[in-house]
């Protein structure tokens, strides 16, 4: 099947317009051209090649999982009751981090669901930490930006060519 040259959706053969985002598909040539076609050769279009920017996300999600764990662990030992919950949920959060990373490196087709859901997680857990005071209001922020990083990045088209979806 064809893919939406717009959002990158799969187009059923013969469809005029993108079901997903309405843009206009353009026409398949019934008879071929005499001389050779040239291979489409658009970056954002190349299902094999890595999308700009992926390295940096796969980064920012071992930072982010590895920054976590250690200030979570950090709370375990020496917090107790909310102080120890609260730690053993900010380990939890970093290790689900991990999981989008390694669909993300290997190209899987959940990566980009994975994605999304721990992006929609950090803006969850960025909205609570700014609603406190504190230190803990700048953590906030910082989940905020990487919720909404991630879950705009899952939107691009390239994106979702690259994790074939």
């Amino acid at each position: 099947m064809p893919y939406c040259l717009n959002c990158g959706r799969e187009v059923p053969l013969g469809a005029k317009f993108c079901g997903n985002c309405g843009a206009p598909v353009g026409e398949v040539p019934a008879a071929a051209p005499t001389a050779p076609a040239q291979p489409v050769q658009t970056q954002a279009l190349r299902a094999n090649e890595r999308p700009e920017g992926i390295r940096l996300l796969v980064t920012l999600c071992l930072v982010a999982a590895a920054a976590l764990m250690a200030l979570g662990g950090f709370l375990v030992v020496i917090g107790t009751g909310a102080v120890a919950d609260f730690g053993w949920l900010l380990v939890v959060l970093g290790v689900a981090t991990l999981v989008p990373r390694y669909g993300y490196s290997n190209a899987k087709s959940w990566g980009r669901t994975a994605g999304t859901a721990i992006g929609a997680a950090y803006l969850i857990f960025g909205l609570l930490l700014v609603s406190s005071l504190g230190v803990l209001a700048i953590f906030g922020v910082a989940s905020l930006a990487f919720g909404l990083g991630n879950i705009y990045y899952m939107r691009k088209a390239s994106t979702k060519i690259y994790l074939k979806r």
